[in-house]
């Protein structure tokens, strides 16, 4: 039985790195006595592996990971019996059966949404950046890669952009063919008042090629 499992990780756990999350949910399903599959080979491991990592100091309210289990389970016993020896902060939300021969969740990621929390009075230099991004059909910045530093157009991994009066809301590309920061977004939005701003930032939904229902294109 191959599972997907939704989880939110809150609070002080949005200190936690991705290794270490990825430990604690394997020792809850040891700790729930669930019948999970290993890896094969001299090194076996516990086939529990999350979708996308989560930068270090943000939340998510919609994560996903993958679990393999030997026999089939009711998805409501699983949630109850991982949440049951789940640290604070770490909630599983739902548990879904994956069809047999589908894409791991993680070859399934095309972008996600974010709500970045913001403290400014003044919010005039940050509408008129909104107003100029939204106007952009190209937007370059200087990025590092493996052939050194170049110039990458970002306009086209950002399909959506709001701001409200403390946050701004975006969807970016993650995975598939590329991913974009919402980090790098809101220091652009912000420019000189980033600090200041003190922005404190919330993964609010992943989203999977099988959510797009074929409509992956970008549309400025």
């Amino acid at each position: 039985m191959n599972c997907r499992l939704t989880f939110s990780k809150t609070g002080r756990l949005r200190f936690v790195g991705h290794l270490d999350t990825t430990e604690a949910l394997r020792r809850a399903v040891r700790r729930a006595g669930l019948p999970v599959k290993y890896s094969g080979g001299f090194n076996p491991h516990m086939e529990v592996k999350l979708a996308a990592p989560l930068p270090l100091g943000m939340e998510g309210l919609g994560e996903y990971a993958d679990i393999a289990l030997t026999w089939d389970l009711d998805e409501s016993e699983i949630c109850e019996r991982l949440n049951s020896n789940l640290p604070g902060g770490l909630v599983i939300r739902q548990v879904s059966a994956r069809p047999d021969g589908e894409k791991s969740t993680a070859a399934l990621l095309r972008r996600a949404e974010y709500k970045v929390q913001i403290k400014l009075n003044d919010l005039n230099e940050i509408q008129k950046n909104f107003v100029r991004f939204i106007a952009m059909n190209e937007l370059y910045i200087e990025k590092k890669t493996k052939a050194g530093v170049k110039n990458v157009n970002i306009r086209k991994d950002i399909f959506e952009l709001a701001l409200a009066e403390n946050s701004v809301e975006m969807t970016l590309a993650l995975g598939g063919e590329g991913s974009l920061s919402s980090e790098t977004v809101t220091r652009l939005l912000l420019g000189g008042d980033y600090d200041m701003a003190e922005p404190r930032y919330t993964r609010t939904r992943l989203i999977l090629t099988t959510d797009l229902n074929g409509q992956d294109e970008w549309k400025p």
